[in-house]
């Protein structure tokens, strides 16, 4: 059986093999987002919304997930490395942008 990316996506958290880049370490700070509680968001269960395999910064998507089970977050994953995530960025998605925020709006 092949794994998926969101299956994936779920192991590297699961071990921890999360990186942060500082510009959604500053989003968490802002917005009063627990990073702990994102990763265990992303490990426990997320859907992928958007897949960007040809991002000239290399692979990465937007997954939906929701922290503590309630408070929806989109969060951007750079998946260029097999071995680790890296955090590209996290925010809570604006209604006004999304439908049921897993559809952007036109």
């Amino acid at each position: 059986m092949t794994m998926t990316l969101i299956d994936h996506i779920q192991a590297l958290a699961r071990q921890g093999q999360v990186e942060w880049s500082s510009h959604a370490r500053q989003k968490c700070y802002r917005h009063n987002i627990n990073p702990d509680a994102v990763i265990n968001a992303i490990a426990s269960g997320c859907e992928l919304v958007e897949n960007y395999p040809d991002d000239p910064r290399g692979h990465s998507c937007l997954v939906l997930t929701f922290e503590a089970g309630v408070r929806p977050l989109h969060v951007v994953l750079g998946v260029a490395d097999p071995s680790r995530l890296v955090i590209i960025t996290v925010y809570e998605p604006d209604p006004h942008q999304w439908i049921d925020w897993r559809v952007r709006r036109k």
